[in-house]
């Protein structure tokens, strides 16, 4: 069984996304105020006193994607766990990234193999779109289908492959998993546990 280290497809990332946008702490504190009162035992307390302990929510939600995507996957996927969180230093290009430790059973090259000769078509029409240069895109992988059916039959596949692999896998069988990803992810994170009263860290 091998183990390796590959970011996750789909992520959404905490800029302006599902997991978290300039909406999500107004709309939380808002109308959940008399909660965190009752929570907090306090019933002075006012929006402006919560506030979000960020790097805990992240956190949750990185596990909580990673267990997400891990049950969307085929079955050659024996475990999945939580890694590490990239994060860019501007968000004006691209997005947070996710990386997980993969568990991929013996067989899973020859899976990988089956599942390309079957939709030989389709990959090929995705793999030529989604890694061709273009106006302000340079390519950093192989754009035909051929050569990415030869990386899956040699020893050591680049883990790039193999994530953007897992990603057309799960893509051909549900259209919209990224935003079914970012729904089951949110499912599993109660934001009111990462939400801290600032209040009570002035009074100390």
């Amino acid at each position: 069984m091998a183990t390796l280290k590959i970011e996750l497809p789909f992520f959404p990332g905490f800029y302006e996304s599902e997991l978290f946008n300039s909406d999500t702490l107004y709309n939380e504190f808002c109308t959940e105020i008399n909660q965190y009162r009752e929570q907090f035992e306090d019933e002075e307390l006012e929006a402006d006193d919560l506030d979000l302990d960020f790097d805990s929510y992240q956190k949750a939600c990185c596990e909580a994607y990673t267990s997400a995507f891990h049950d969307l996957c085929p079955n050659f996927v024996k475990g999945l766990t939580f890694a590490e969180l990239w994060s860019p230093t501007f968000y004006n290009a691209t997005t947070d990234k996710v990386y997980a430790e993969i568990e991929l059973a013996d067989n899973w090259q020859n899976e990988v193999i089956a599942f390309m000769l079957k939709n030989k078509a389709w990959l090929s029409t995705k793999i030529k779109e989604d890694w061709s240069d273009q106006s302000g895109f340079v390519s950093m992988m192989d754009n035909t289908f051929d050569h990415w059916l030869w990386y899956f039959q040699t020893e050591f596949v680049d883990v790039r492959y193999i994530s953007v692999m897992l990603g057309y896998m799960l893509y051909h069988d549900d259209e919209e998993v990224q935003w079914h990803l970012a729904e089951r992810t949110l499912e599993r994170v109660f934001l009111g546990e990462h939400v801290i009263n600032t209040k009570e860290e002035t009074e100390e």
